[in-house]
């Protein structure tokens, strides 16, 4: 007998995954996600969005939502979200200078770091960043807050801020807020510093 190919029928895909969405105004709501981890055995061309004030979707005719949005993949395209980390003196009212001291651990989306030193390179909290399990690929810049008093200047800085850019393929969009439970509906910063081992030091 001849042998015969079999060849799978394509399924629906899976659902799109990281889906966020927030109230911009009374008109707008940005929604944002990450596409399905299983296409279903075909390219997937678009999405459709429906919208309904109601919970179950069937406030418009036909017991269906009351409209929709069919967007193309082509089109849409993935936006990395940057956020800042800040360690920094503050010099109000000292009457002289302070120096930063100690360090920091940083915690994302459940997972934490090691301590990471207060003036931490670029480099050295982009590595500690991408061996968190929820974490990819970032990429991190950093600048220095001068000291006010001209003695001191930027040689003994009194802070600094990093910006952690958001990079990875399954991470694009915005990154600040997580589900503490999928069972409550309040959230926590998924990017959050632990400065207990910080110190200023005269």
């Amino acid at each position: 007998s001849n042998p015969r190919a079999i060849e799978v029928s394509p399924q629906p895909p899976s659902e799109p995954i990281d889906i966020f969405a927030e109230p911009l105004s009374d008109t707008e709501i940005l929604v944002q996600w990450n596409p399905p981890l299983e296409n279903g055995g075909r390219q997937i061309t678009h999405y459709k969005i429906e919208y309904d004030e109601s919970s179950s979707f069937t406030g418009g005719g036909n017991n269906g939502p009351t409209g929709f949005i069919s967007l193309s993949s082509v089109k849409i395209t993935p936006v990395s979200d940057i956020q800042s980390v800040t360690v920094k003196i503050d010099s109000s009212g000292a009457k002289s200078a302070l120096y930063l001291s100690g360090s920091f651990s940083l915690e994302f989306d459940g997972q934490k770091t090691g301590q990471l030193p207060f003036n931490a390179s670029p480099l050295e909290m982009q590595a500690a960043l991408e061996e968190l399990c929820t974490i990819h690929e970032v990429q991190v810049a950093r600048t220095i807050h001068c000291s006010p008093y001209p003695e001191v200047g930027c040689m003994e800085p009194e802070g600094y801020t990093w910006l952690v850019t958001f990079v990875s393929p399954n991470r694009v969009g915005d990154q600040h807020n997580r589900q503490i439970s999928k069972l409550s509906s309040h959230v926590s910063h998924k990017l959050s510093i632990d400065g207990s081992h910080l110190f200023e030091c005269a």
